[in-house]
């Protein structure tokens, strides 16, 4: 929401009409947006994110639409300031990408659509929990009555929701509830249809909540069982190629609970994957990570193999 409480998505003014039509286009751009930072991460795109998100919200400000065009219009901006959000907080603007996910979550009520309401809560969630508010994360989803929208939601979506949660358990050592809601992702997942709710929930998948559960694991200090869970990143079962961002950010965590365990060859290992995939990449959080993992490895220089790592020959 804006400065002045107001909402930024209320009754639209007289201007040119739009329909459905008109939203497909801007609709297959945020698209290709997020396709961009699935491949090439955030740099560069923080910009053009902003301007399709500013874009949508002249039209609900200015355009004139009727119902249904008015309906997906609001639901096109929650899409477009979730996309805002997370570019920004790829690119290090906390402030910014806080700034376009209370947005995102103003106009996902709008929309009228419990699974843009959901999603964007569990992007949110996730946020808090990176940015180390575990217990915030639990009471905004908390604000999800799962029993109520059962049915309502894609798969996908609620095993999202379930995840979110099952990390905020890890980051607070609630063991009991991070491998409860771990399993009921599990479960949720079994039985996807494989439609997709909306292009933003695309990435949810089974081989995603293997990683997400060796991110929870390794927060609870279970770095071997961790170890298990990133074997999918080996496996093909999950598409490395065409994530290279996300790919190279669990292997810097499967990097430190190798690390963790005393294997440092194997760490050096997947910390030189990491490094592989980043070629090319801008993100300033992955980066974030990468610096740290080496920062962890400059303890062990008396190890060759780490030494060479650090300090490849020119």
């Amino acid at each position: 929401m804006n400065p002045s409480g107001e909402d930024p998505f209320s009754v639209p003014r007289r201007g040119r009409r739009i329909g459905i039509s008109d939203l497909c286009a801007v609709e297959s751009r945020v698209s290709a947006l997020d396709g961009l930072d699935q491949m090439l991460g955030s740099g560069g795109l923080k910009e053009a994110a902003e301007a399709e998100l500013s874009f949508v919200t002249e039209l609900i400000a200015h355009a004139v639409y009727d119902s249904a065009t008015g309906t997906r219009l609001h639901g096109l901006a929650a899409v477009a300031a979730d996309l805002s959000g997370w570019i920004a907080y790829d690119c290090g603007d906390t402030a910014a990408s806080a700034a376009h996910y209370r947005m995102a979550l103003a106009a996902a009520g709008s929309s009228g659509s419990p699974e843009l309401q959901a999603y964007v809560t569990g992007a949110i969630a996730d946020w808090y929990c990176d940015e180390g508010h575990p217990r915030a994360a639990l009471d905004l989803l908390e604000t999800i009555d799962m029993d109520q929208w059962s049915g309502r939601l894609n798969e996908r979506t609620a095993a999202f929701l379930q995840g979110s949660s099952a990390f905020a358990h890890a980051l607070l050592g609630q063991t009991a509830a991070c491998e409860r809601d771990l399993e009921m992702a599990q479960l949720t997942l079994l039985q996807d249809s494989g439609v997709e709710g909306t292009f933003l929930n695309s990435w949810f998948t089974q081989s995603r909540l293997e990683l997400w559960s060796g991110q929870a694991l390794l927060s609870l200090d279970r770095p071997r069982q961790a170890l298990r869970h990133y074997e999918v990143l080996d496996t093909g079962a999950y598409p490395v190629a065409e994530n290279p961002r996300a790919a190279a950010l669990h292997l810097t965590r499967a990097a430190m609970s190798q690390l963790r365990l005393g294997e440092l060859e194997a760490a050096v290992a997947c910390a030189g994957r990491a490094q592989e995939l980043l070629e090319g990449v801008e993100s300033a959080r992955t980066s974030a990570f990468m610096a740290s993992l080496r920062c962890a490895l400059a303890g062990y220089q008396d190890v060759r193999a780490v030494r060479e790592f650090l300090n490849p020959p020119r």
